[in-house]
Parts: C-alpha cells; sequence; structure tokens
C-alpha cells in the first residue's frame, strides 16, 4: 500500500480515480497560475464527486464508491498530518453535514477512515455543547 504525502496526494488521487482528471484539469485552468492547495482540491473535485455518487440509488456507482473509499482509507493511514488534516477537515467534515449522505457513506468506509468521522463529530458535538453553555 502507498503512503499518502502531501507531496504525491494529488497524483495518486488521479491514479486510484482516473475519471476526476477532467475535474482536476478544470480547477487547475479556473486557478490559474500557481498550484491550489489540497484543501481546495478536495473540496472542489473530490466532494462533489463523492456527493454525486453517494445521491444516486444506481448499483453501478458502487464500485467507484469502494474506490473511492479504499482511497480515502489509504489517507486515513497516511503519517502525513497534511494528509489526514485534508481527509478529516474536508471530507470528512463534509460527509458529517448531510446525515442521509453519510449514512450511505458508513457503508463503504473502512475502519479508519469511520473513526476519523466519529471523531469530527464527536468534536462537533462538544463545539455546540460549548457553544450552549457560553449562551
Amino acid at each position: 500500500m502507498i503512503d499518502l504525502t502531501r507531496d504525491n496526494l494529488d497524483a495518486e488521487l488521479l491514479g486510484a480515480l482516473p475519471e476526476l482528471r477532467e475535474r482536476y484539469q478544470a480547477l487547475l485552468q479556473w486557478w490559474g497560475e500557481g498550484e491550489p492547495g489540497k484543501h481546495v482540491v478536495f473540496g472542489s473535485v473530490v466532494n462533489p464527486f463523492v456527493d454525486s455518487l453517494l445521491a444516486s440509488e444506481e448499483n453501478q456507482n458502487e464500485t467507484t464508491l469502494r474506490r473511492v473509499f479504499g482511497f480515502l482509507e489509504t489517507m486515513a493511514i497516511s503519517k502525513d498530518e497534511v494528509v489526514l488534516n485534508v481527509l478529516a477537515v474536508t471530507v470528512c467534515e463534509h460527509l458529517t453535514s448531510d446525515s442521509s449522505l453519510l449514512a450511505r457513506a458508513r457503508k463503504f468506509m473502512g475502519p479508519f477512515t469511520k473513526a476519523t468521522v466519529d471523531a469530527v463529530q464527536r468534536w462537533w458535538e462538544q463545539m455546540s455543547k460549548d457553544t450552549e453553555r457560553e449562551s
């Protein structure tokens, strides 16, 4: 299994999910000079793709969803803090914002991705409790 790092994340993403290449290239073209950050890439390219797959009830998407969540699981076991942060903050936090999509996504998640989603949910619950106490 490959060790994902901030330096190889985009290339490995496109290798694992070549159907994202066109969206990725469109983002780069729109972005202009320089490279967009990892959070921008995952928020603009990966999240909408995952949302569309999860929203569809077609069984043909299950194979693609397994590949997507297999890649996310590889991210979840990375030693690179940037990769872990992108997974938690950009992908998992996004998934927790829609309970129906999250329920469908859980079917495809590996144990480390589930643990990351659970940690994000606990964090938001704690933040909500802290905010209630302060008001």
